[in-house]
């Protein structure tokens, strides 16, 4: 009986402990959740600052964004695999060649960051530098006072450009160049190369099959009558063969080993025979009298 107050003594204490414990845990399992969403922010901030290039390494985790669109316009966008693509400057002094890849390698980085379209017109707009730059500030601002709306469709921004960049007349031109295409006496390997290079530029609605019948109609005759005989429905397939073709038909035949024969001396013309027999036969006298 003299040992009981110890005993409640000892029990008070474990009761104390294990609560003591149990807040030491749930204070643990607080921190753990807390870093664990600190580190979920950082990364996802990692990531974006490895697509834009554009934010800091740290931000407060308890920030929040406020409400509303974000009017900040960035040159590029996070989409496909991550990687970072920005879109090429203009400054107005590329050759027509040039510019025409320009235009399509925009057109691609929109396809594949999956661009808005009410962000196209100001993402090319402040790539452009130089006379670009002046000639859009100048287009700007005629149709803001003739009270025209602002240009957000960037097709139509395109058109602009190209009805400013392009010499007159250079689409029907291209097109001619396409048209009348011809292998000639180039490769097969050069003539491919500049009929993609026009394909790529004139803007064209044919089918593969119209393609191909294109690329055959301007190679070389020698080279057509043995493609005609295929079946190509595509013109790197016949390009494969045009090349098998043309590789055969530039091959140097084959010469045997036997010697050959020794020219014979060239022998006179009928014509020269009768003339030197003529001025002989005119030189011969009589042995007896010795006249002619």
């Amino acid at each position: 009986m003299g040992n009981e107050p110890p005993r409640r003594e000892q029990h008070l204490d474990d009761v104390e402990v294990i609560t003591d414990l149990q807040r030491q845990n749930e204070v643990m399992r607080q921190q753990i959740a807390e870093l664990t969403r600190r580190l979920a922010v950082r990364d996802l901030e990692d990531h974006e600052e490895s697509d834009h290039g554009s934010r800091s390494s740290f931000e407060n985790p308890f920030h929040r964004e406020p409400c509303g669109r974000d009017f900040r316009v960035r040159d590029d966008y996070r989409g496909g695999l991550g990687f970072k693509v920005e879109i090429p400057s203009f400054s107005g002094t590329l050759q027509v060649d040039d510019f025409i890849d320009w235009l399509n390698e925009v057109d691609r980085i929109f396809e594949y960051k999956d661009i808005p379209d009410r962000d196209k017109v100001k993402l090319v707009a402040i790539k452009l530098h130089g006379r670009a730059s002046a000639w859009w500030e100048q287009m700007r601002r005629s149709r803001e006072k003739k009270g025209k709306p602002k240009i957000t469709d960037w097709e139509k921004m395109k058109g602009k450009m190209r009805a400013h960049f392009l010499p007159f007349g250079y689409t029907q031109t291209l097109f001619q160049r396409l048209h009348t295409l011809r292998q000639g006496t180039v490769s097969v390997d050069d003539y491919t190369e500049e009929f993609y290079h026009l394909i790529a530029r004139n803007d064209l609605s044919e089918s593969e099959e119209q393609l191909v019948a294109r690329y055959l109609a301007g190679l070389r005759q020698s080279l057509q009558d043995v493609l005609n005989v295929h079946s190509l429905w595509t013109v790197s397939e016949a390009y494969k063969r045009a090349l098998a073709v043309e590789k055969q038909q530039n091959r140097k035949p084959v010469t045997n080993n036997r010697p050959a024969r020794p020219q014979e001396p060239p022998r006179l013309t009928t014509q020269g025979v009768q003339g030197t027999q003529g001025a002989s036969s005119s030189t011969i006298k009589c042995y007896r009298c010795g006249e002619p």
